[in-house]
């Protein structure tokens, strides 16, 4: 913006720029604010588009309106729903050239509509970011196709099944970042993810967890294609079971990260370095 009030020439050759104008934050309301917004989208030439909105019930209308005509252009969203007036008319599914969707959810009362607005996404979508909303066994039944062409997700996960079924609902995902935390003890059956290269999994508990519930779900995982691994606040941590899980898998590891108090003696890191010849990053 600052381009276009240097001189006449700079602001010519700036607004002829299609690529200086993709990227958008539209958080105003008011028809002074459309106008420069909507001016700002045609300087965009047909580009893809990178969009920021700030939705609630009261200004969906609006930006139904300003978005309509570039909605074949918006490859990423970011959504950021602060009220609990949900605007349930809006459809995730009439973004067709959508890849990248990041959900920012700040009130729980949102998420039984979250999951109606998400679970029938474009067929074009590859990566969603959620911030805010746990995924829940429940929720799946109304999950379409197109999470099967998911390669990349961050998500919050609150029983040990749900992950396991987000595996099975994303056989494409290369890419998974979860935060969990489990309220649920149990054994969980053998899965393997075969395309699964890249794995962060962090704890959101505020005490030291039963160990069983991460042993539980170290032995029931197979990522014979896993190239890097962070965990982080896993307490305690099953050093065993995830051993067994590498020798199990079999995988190309080359980055592994831990992030927690409790630190990985010695021993553990010689035997991690011995069971994966591939490991070049190990960092404690």
């Amino acid at each position: 913006m600052l381009l276009t009030r240097i001189c006449q020439r700079w602001r010519e050759i700036a607004v002829g720029m299609s690529c200086l104008w993709c990227r958008l934050s539209v958080s105003e309301d008011g028809q002074r604010a459309a106008f420069c917004y909507d001016s700002w989208l045609k300087r965009s030439q047909g580009c893809p588009l990178s969009l920021e909105l700030h939705c609630h019930e009261k200004n969906w209308t609006e930006l139904r309106s300003l978005l309509h005509p570039y909605i074949k252009q918006i490859s990423s969203l970011f959504l950021t729903f602060s009220h609990d007036d949900f605007p349930h008319e809006i459809m995730i599914s009439d973004f067709l050239a959508l890849r990248e969707l990041t959900i920012s959810l700040h009130s729980c009362c949102l998420e039984l509509a979250f999951v109606q607005f998400i679970s029938q996404p474009p067929s074009t979508l590859r990566s969603l970011h959620v911030n805010g909303g746990f995924f829940d066994m429940e929720y799946t039944s109304a999950f379409n196709l197109a999470w099967t062409r998911l390669t990349n997700v961050n998500l919050e996960i609150c029983e040990p099944n749900a992950f396991l079924q987000l595996l099975r609902l994303c056989p494409d995902l290369s890419s998974l970042s979860i935060c969990i935390s489990f309220v649920e003890i149990e054994a969980l059956e053998p899965f393997m993810h075969t395309k699964l290269q890249s794995l962060h999994i962090f704890s959101d508990d505020q005490h030291d967890g039963d160990p069983i519930e991460y042993f539980n779900l170290f032995n029931a995982l197979s990522f014979p294609n896993l190239r890097a691994l962070e965990a982080r606040d896993l307490h305690p941590w099953p050093h065993d079971e995830f051993k067994t899980l590498l020798t199990r898998s079999k995988c190309p590891l080359e980055s592994l990260t831990f992030d927690f108090d409790m630190s990985i003696t010695d021993e553990q890191r010689a035997e991690y370095v011995t069971i994966i010849p591939s490991l070049k990053v190990l960092v404690v």
